[in-house]
């Protein structure tokens, strides 16, 4: 019988104060209070307590990262300094019953993946030849993508020759520059091979980006929530309802009000707690993003699990007359306009905003009409729209949605803390 939630967060911590250098010298918190009233853990702790602080006592790393069962990784440093830790990867990385979570017949192949990411999160991968992108006994292949991607579409045919020499059965893809690839090759006369589903991680999904890769690769796309300082859990994965599932065999997700309480049905900052994870444990661990947690209601092979709703960084939002607008609330508006391929909203002050918008070949919306929309949705006064043929990526060469100048995270000087329905 599957133990419960409630006692494995309790069984987790009472683990992580024994063996866990960190907890054990703060254990006076954590001892002898409720889970929901054991303190929040931030970045600025976990940066700081990197590499021992967190990590399990006796635990030979060395010799365990040379025999492949943990290694270091690090945030992008897109929205702060980098963060490091010592992530397990014994870990799956996907649940099981995969084609029933993502409504694919029993025997859709989804052995090989080719993952399509900046190469920050690849790390040096990026620069090695063919075979030395190759992991997992050669069922992973790590796409060689440039930093620019201004680069031009020389380097876009190489890398679909080694996707078609390499033969994916899915692709797990920064859904930006995966929609690049592909529009690089439809400009070439090339395409992509056909995969059975591309799973959309490493920063918040657009709509209208997620949209065109559909129409683009003919398959669906659907979505996985992560983060690197989760030292190797994953967080949530979306099935083929359009529900992000918590993956409850690695993390515990907590939506917290301004006091810091969690709640159902409300905005409010994330904490994961990585109950799967024995190695380097996070205890209610603040990832930076926003979201709402909702009680289970599904019939996917991960419907007995909370549902949670992506809202985005809380510092990559917008601010103006005493309100915030999230990812998720200005991607509802934007991509409900057909011929959008991608965009960001530029907020120069709480007056002024530029909507940077990469179209669709041929597509002509009405972005005056658009604008004037995003203007009423953000309070910001006066938004101008402005056509790229490429957005430039942040320092962590990832793509924001909000890029803002007011320095504010969600929460603090708004009542944006409300329900949602």
């Amino acid at each position: 019988m599957q133990q419960s939630m409630p006692n494995r967060l309790a069984e987790y911590v009472d683990a992580a104060i024994a063996t866990v250098p960190y907890y054990r010298r703060h254990r006076h918190e954590y001892l002898g209070r409720s889970f929901e009233q054991l303190p929040l853990l931030s970045k600025q702790q976990l940066r700081a307590g990197f590499p021992s602080e967190f990590l399990a006592a006796m635990t030979p790393v060395s010799s365990w990262i040379e025999a492949g069962r943990c290694e270091v990784l690090s945030t992008s440093g897109t929205g702060s300094d980098k963060l490091f830790v010592v992530a397990n990867t014994r870990l799956p990385a996907f649940p099981s019953a995969l084609p029933a979570l993502w409504g694919l017949p029993e025997d859709a192949p989804l052995r090989r993946v080719a993952v399509v990411s900046s190469p920050s999160c690849a790390g040096g991968s990026c620069a090695a030849g063919y075979e030395g992108r190759l992991f997992g006994g050669g069922g992973t292949l790590i796409s060689a993508m440039p930093a620019d991607l201004s680069e031009g579409e020389g380097r876009a045919r190489a890398i679909v020759e080694d996707l078609w020499r390499f033969g994916p059965d899915l692709f797990f893809a920064n859904p930006s520059y995966l929609l690049w690839l592909a529009r690089s090759a439809q400009s070439l006369g090339l395409s992509l091979p056909r995969v059975s589903v591309v799973i959309s991680a490493y920063q918040f999904t657009q709509r209208c980006t997620a949209r065109a890769i559909e129409s683009l690769l003919g398959c669906r796309v659907l979505g996985n929530y992560a983060a690197s300082d989760l030292a190797g859990c994953q967080a949530a994965f979306e099935c083929h309802r359009g529900r992000y599932h918590v993956f409850e065999e690695q993390c515990h997700v907590e939506a917290l009000d301004a006091s810091g309480s969690p709640s159902l049905d409300r905005l409010g900052r994330l904490a994961i707690t990585t109950v799967g994870n024995d190695l380097y444990p996070l205890v209610r661990y603040l990832v930076g993003d926003l979201g709402i947690v909702r009680a289970p209601s599904c019939d996917c092979p991960l419907g007995a699990a909370p549902v949670v709703e992506i809202f985005g960084r809380g510092s990559e939002v917008t601010f103006a007359e005493g309100s915030f607008t999230t990812c998720r609330e200005l991607d509802q508006l934007v991509s409900g306009v057909e011929g959008i391929d991608t965009y960001r909203l530029v907020q120069l002050d709480a007056a002024h905003g530029i909507l940077e918008v990469v179209l669709a070949p041929g597509a002509e919306p009405d972005l005056t009409a658009l604008c004037a929309a995003v203007q009423d949705r953000t309070r910001i006064a006066q938004v101008q729209p402005r056509i790229e043929a490429q957005l430039s990526p942040e320092r962590g060469l990832k793509f924001s949605t909000i890029r803002s100048y007011h320095g504010r995270a969600w929460g603090h000087e708004s009542s944006s803390n409300r329900e949602q329905t």
